[in-house]
């Protein structure tokens, strides 16, 4: 009785580490791949791995980023954005979405002060997954950009708000 209750938990014990080798294999394992539409990256010349942008919050000189599963809000300095997709990069960790940017006005809102139109926007850029370059351009004026801004993973945003 005594031997069979060793060998059960030699095999339990082998078993276990089994598990814990595995979890830990797949925990260092490379990101799977986001689904993407299968067409859109032959269409811009961009075929090949699709990732989401790193997900949680991106500061840099006047902008905050925060990135979710399914888009993004943005602070900048006078204004604040939305991205209502999610951020997909193509193998060379390039992105472009639309989405939309409100201009702020300074000061306190008075009463009966509309709120702040919502103003179409292309948001385009590059990541590594640590630095992100972003360009945002406003759609209705197709040649003006309102920035491109240099952010970091987990960096601390720097804005100077209107006031």
């Amino acid at each position: 009785m005594r031997r069979s209750g060793f060998w059960h938990s030699k095999i339990r014990s082998t078993a276990m580490l089994a598990i814990v080798a595995a979890v830990g294999a797949l925990a260092c394992s490379p990101p799977v791949p986001a689904a993407a539409d299968p067409g859109a990256g032959e269409a811009a010349g961009t075929a090949g791995t699709h990732e989401r942008v790193r997900a949680g919050a991106w500061g840099g000189e006047h902008i905050r980023l925060d990135v979710g599963a399914s888009g993004a809000t943005l602070e900048f300095d006078c204004a604040f954005g939305r991205i209502d997709e999610p951020l997909i990069t193509d193998s060379d960790g390039n992105f472009r979405a639309r989405g939309v940017v409100m201009f702020e006005a300074g000061g306190p809102v008075q009463p009966g002060q509309p709120p702040p139109q919502p103003q179409a926007a292309i948001y385009q850029g590059w990541t590594d997954g640590l630095e992100l370059r972003l360009t945002v351009t406003i759609v209705a004026k197709a040649d003006w950009q309102l920035g491109t801004f240099t952010l970091g993973f987990g960096r601390r945003a720097v804005l100077e708000k209107c006031l």
